[in-house]
């Protein structure tokens, strides 16, 4: 009976409707969060290169630097700068054009990028590769190793202003409270590029729209074709029929759990292909990111697993409450009249996942709680259990 129930969710059209919805969505949402953290090494990816950088210190200090390493990290830039420095000094052409310290090299870029009258991009390409093709270093290498020192010394003042200029009231009394928790505990904070936390948060958040979405098409049908057939009463004996509502949401649960857990796990391996598993033992608290965590033992890694259970959680619960409204539905005009507001409420629960457990959440920013995020998901998973539940007992007491 229950692998009869199966059949009934998983026909081949609508496997084929779903693969095709899958493929559009992750084409269109999803793939291009992953080329957006896709580490490029041409030496012109400013994100690449401060990634390279990072996760050379990662291999030479661990996933945090300590005071005593960022002065060995301050060492080995003046020495790969005095090679630039060099280059400068000697080469004509930098002279020509009014540059003759790497300081001054890194006023003319930013005037030339900025459009700057008097200022070529043809020349700042051109002393470009002249540093390049002389040193083992690219030009974008000293800048973004000059950008990540910056970041470390003024890590904690950066997280300041940030949470005094973005919240308010509660929220900001308990966000200044956990940074100073946070930099007792853990200094400037871990490697972590704030690309791959927030890029993966949004990666996540997209992939549980995708969800609410699906679950229309594997917790719905089933119910609304037997109320219509009039069948789901009368399909087996009895003593089977007073059961039969449990086995058909046993059965819907057990094949949105799986097939949740599949998409899930497809997804993740397409995220790894980031390369940011390098960083999975680094604390979401990092010196790159000027949002403030709402805990402080969260790694980078299990953040990435905690965002999972959400999406699984909040799909199964959503699909609980669209199950038991195609219960109570004859067609399909009132079935969509009834699931489409809950699920676009899965969606806006969904949204509130973003910035999840940083200081710049929407509901931490409203509420001041730590966590608060989770609240929404298990209230509708609770309410997902309870409905069915309760129509559960209902068909079997009305059938005794």
């Amino acid at each position: 009976m229950f692998g009869q129930e199966l059949k009934k969710i998983w026909k081949k059209e609508r496997l084929l409707l779903i693969a095709l919805i899958v493929f559009a969505y992750t084409s269109t949402f999803l793939l291009p969060q992953i080329r957006s953290v896709t580490v490029t090494h041409d030496g012109e990816d400013a994100f690449g290169t401060r990634t390279g950088i990072t996760r050379d210190w990662l291999s030479r200090y661990g996933e945090d630097i300590t005071p005593q390493e960022f002065e060995k990290i301050k060492q080995c830039y003046s020495q790969s700068l005095s090679a630039g420095q060099i280059v400068i000094s000697t080469e004509p052409y930098f002279a020509e054009n009014h540059v003759f310290t790497y300081d001054d090299y890194l006023s003319y870029m930013q005037n030339a990028l900025n459009g700057a009258d008097g200022y070529s991009y043809d020349a700042l390409r051109k002393m470009r590769d002249f540093i390049s093709a002389n040193t083992e270093y690219s030009a974008m290498y000293y800048q973004e190793y000059e950008r990540l020192m910056q970041d470390y010394e003024n890590s904690i003042e950066r997280k300041e202003y940030a949470n005094e200029m973005k919240l308010s009231g509660r929220a900001k009394e308990n966000a200044a409270s956990i940074l100073s928790t946070l930099q007792q505990a853990k200094g400037q904070g871990s490697l972590l590029p704030n690309e791959f936390v927030f890029y993966a948060n949004r990666y996540f958040v997209n992939i549980s729209i995708l969800c609410m979405i699906l679950t229309l098409f594997i917790a719905a049908p089933v119910m609304v074709n037997d109320n219509g057939s009039n069948i789901r009463q009368g399909q087996y004996s009895s003593k089977t029929g007073r059961k039969i509502y449990r086995l058909q949401y046993l059965s819907m649960l057990f094949s949105l759990s799986v097939f949740t857990a599949a998409i899930l796990f497809c997804y993740l391996l397409l995220w790894r292909s980031t390369g940011s598993n390098d960083f999975f033992n680094c604390s979401i608290f990092s010196f790159q990111i000027t949002e403030i965590p709402a805990f402080t033992d969260i790694e980078y890694g299990k953040y990435i697993y905690i965002m999972m259970w959400l999406v699984f959680v909040l799909t199964n619960g959503i699909g609980g409450i669209v199950f038991y409204l195609s219960g109570t539905s004859h067609n399909y005009i009132e079935m969509l009249m009834k699931t489409l507001p809950v699920v676009f409420a899965g969606i806006i629960v969904s949204l509130s996942l973003d910035n999840s457990f940083f200081n710049t959440n929407y509901l931490f920013r409203l509420t001041g709680i730590r966590g608060i995020e989770i609240v929404p998901i298990a209230i509708v998973f609770v309410l997902g259990i309870f409905l069915n539940a309760k129509e559960t007992h209902k068909q079997y007491k009305t059938q005794l």
